[in-house]
């Protein structure tokens, strides 16, 4: 059974194919299999957690719907997505600049706290916001690159730009525009696919769906293997198939069997 992909609304389709795009077919495959196999054992217990028989049923249609589009299948080669070398290079250099330029910017921000020149607040709170909004982009290399020219704006910021001149502003300024600039491209590249654009898309919002719900089911294993006093319940959903090619050309694999969401007796397996 596939899942029903026309009750997402606009705003969800989107963001699940933003995030699609961030991982392969294959790893989130692999993945909803063994977050599958962890709920044929103990779907009762994340039901207490927040994670509900109908979000099982919906990951295994997802997984259904890759399996269908040909994932994992030698003969639908040119239905595929690439997670390249470059992209996850340009994202490790994006992530060591960002932290370069925060540096420079706390430092900055300190001492202008200090001065009692009228620009200085006016310094201090362009900072404040920089830094606020450059915290986090986990591997969507858009967001990162906004990050980077956030705080490349920062540093060019009239009421800052001094403060920052000895304190490798400059330079730092230079290199957050070239590693932006790098993933841009990179992200471009990353995003294309032999297969159609409809195709493309389609694995994405389905990647996307899966990923969204293998965390959830995720979440809801740690308090319920806490609470049970098993932390062995955890190995089954932890994301170690998500991350597995991340970094490397991905082909696909031989095709893998579906596994068996066989719930304990009395309670509905997932799909049912």
């Amino acid at each position: 059974m596939t899942i029903d992909l026309s009750t997402l609304s606009p705003k969800a389709r989107a963001e699940y194919i933003r995030i699609g795009r961030q991982y392969g077919s294959t790893d989130t495959l692999a993945q909803a299999n063994q977050t599958l196999t962890g709920l044929g054992k103990y779907t009762p217990e994340l039901v207490r957690h927040g994670f509900s028989l109908g979000d099982g049923t919906r990951l295994e249609g997802a997984r259904d719907g890759l399996v269908e589009a040909g994932v994992g299948r030698a003969d639908k080669v040119g239905i595929r997505k690439v997670t390249s070398h470059a992209y996850v290079d340009a994202l490790a250099h994006g992530k060591a600049r960002r932290e370069d330029a925060r540096s420079i910017l706390d430092n900055a921000k300190r001492a202008l706290s200090d001065s009692v020149d009228a620009t200085a607040v006016d310094g201090v709170n362009v900072i404040k916001t920089a830094l606020k909004q450059t915290r986090s982009a986990g591997a969507d290399g858009d967001k990162l690159a906004l990050q980077l020219e956030t705080l490349r704006a920062a540093l060019g910021d009239p009421n800052v730009a001094a403060e920052v001149a000895g304190r490798g502003g400059p330079d730092a300024a230079l290199d957050l525009g070239i590693a932006a600039d790098a993933l841009h491209a990179a992200s471009q590249d990353r995003a294309g696919a032999p297969g159609t654009p409809a195709e493309t898309e389609l694995l994405n919002l389905l990647d996307g769906i899966i990923v969204g719900l293998v965390r959830g089911a995720r979440k809801a294993a740690r308090p319920a293997a806490k609470r049970l006093g098993t932390p062995a319940l955890m190995a089954d959903f932890e994301l170690t198939k998500l991350y597995a090619s991340r970094g490397s050309e991905k082909a696909l694999p031989a095709p893998a069997e579906a596994p068996a969401v066989t719930p304990p007796a009395g309670t509905t397996p997932p799909g049912a």
